[in-house]
């Protein structure tokens, strides 16, 4: 008698993942990707923003943005997934996030003038993934 091996295995675990990570992920404030992509612009004055990546793509455009206050905070968690986060180039980018088993990348030009009074704080944590900041 010959045995066939079902594949529904891998679908249940793929869907136990997602549920859970929804279920952790609705539970965080601001943006929230779950198996899918966005992109955003940070409008004309951006002030900080929150997002949760876990198996997708998180994009956030700030290049056509000014920081009113001098400084701005991107609080960003990215699990097996990709994070990009675009800057004018007069901004300093400072980088206080945590990677594991990934990478968070400062691509960023340093700004032209040194006095820059724009500073975008990175916060967050990447886990099997990637967050890149460049201009």
């Amino acid at each position: 008698m010959t045995h066939r091996r079902r594949s529904g295995s891998g679908l249940l675990v793929i869907g136990a993942i997602a549920l859970v990570a929804y279920l952790w992920a609705r539970e965080q404030p601001g943006e929230v990707v779950v198996f899918a992509g966005h992109n955003g612009r940070g409008g004309e004055e951006f002030t900080g923003a929150e997002a949760t990546t876990i198996f997708g793509g998180y994009k956030l455009d700030l290049r056509e943005s000014k920081i009113p206050g001098g400084q701005a905070v991107v609080d960003v968690t990215t699990i097996f997934g990709g994070s990009q986060i675009l800057v004018p180039e007069d901004w300093n980018v400072i980088i206080e996030g945590h990677a594991i088993f990934g990478a968070i990348d400062d691509k960023t030009r340093l700004p032209a003038r040194r006095d820059s009074t724009s500073d975008l704080v990175i916060r967050g944590t990447t886990l099997f993934g990637g967050t890149q900041v460049r201009n």
